[in-house]
């Protein structure tokens, strides 16, 4: 008995199952960055870049259309960091290439 009336208490309206299926095609995607300029740090592409939106990791991975790029570093004012939140300006350090321009929104996965 009472586990039906907690059912019916937690139990989610069709518009949160609907929302939740909407989103699992993004359920990876955990912010975006705004590109400012792209270099060359010996070997590697750096991008830098604003966080827009979400968190950015070591290890996540930078998309540009069907392209996943892995962050190997980031970079604040000269300082290694593990992660950065919105409104950060950051240089992300990447394990691989990706053409970028200016002023372009990236996605950033977790996976």
């Amino acid at each position: 008995m009472l586990k039906k009336i907690l059912k019916k208490i937690f139990k989610k309206s069709k518009s949160e199952e609907l929302d939740f299926h909407e989103r699992g095609a993004e359920k990876y995607l955990v912010g975006k960055v705004k590109v400012e300029r792209k270099l060359k740090v010996g070997s590697w592409d750096a991008v830098i870049c604003r966080v827009e939106d979400g968190i950015v990791r070591v290890g996540y991975k930078l998309k540009k259309g069907r392209k996943k790029v892995p962050i190997m570093k980031i970079q604040k004012e000269r300082k290694e960091i593990e992660f950065a939140i919105p409104g950060d300006k950051v240089a992300l350090v990447l394990d691989g290439s990706i053409e970028v321009e200016k002023g372009e929104m990236l996605e950033v996965y977790s996976v």
